[in-house]
């Protein structure tokens, strides 16, 4: 059985938690002020933004609000949640739960992996339906 590489997976951790950090100290949040807000304590704030731990859907999501991060900032937290818990973002779970047939639509790609040419296309196609 090959073994698992869980220091890519600790790297990404830390890099997410040093963001978080980072944008909440841009907006002078004390930690305190900042873990009350999306419902945590401070100790278990500490444990994320040192990489020990991994936010939940609902605490990522309750830290997205209170940050508002540029579409930059947020791109790349998006990135390391998903490397890292292995789920969609919750906003992405929204859509799914929203439309439920696209989630089994999804469900048909299987394991193909698509390339960016095909998810450009993808792209396109969901932007249209905002113009309807």
């Amino acid at each position: 059985m090959a073994k698992k590489n869980f220091s890519i997976q600790s790297e990404e951790k830390n890099a997410l938690g040093k963001l978080i950090s980072k944008l909440r100290n841009e907006r002078n949040l004390s930690l305190r002020k900042f873990a009350v807000a999306v419902g945590l304590s401070p100790s278990n704030m500490t444990y994320i933004e040192k990489g020990i731990n991994i936010p939940t859907a609902e605490v990522y999501w309750k830290i997205l609000k209170e940050l508002n991060p540029k579409t930059e900032d947020k791109n790349e937290m998006d990135k390391l949640f998903c490397k890292v818990r292995k789920i969609p973002t919750p906003e992405v779970c929204q859509v799914i739960l929203n439309n439920y047939e696209l989630g089994e639509k999804i469900k048909n790609i299987g394991d193909i992996i698509l390339t960016t040419e095909q998810l450009n296309l993808v792209e396109e196609l969901f932007k249209s339906f905002a113009n309807t």
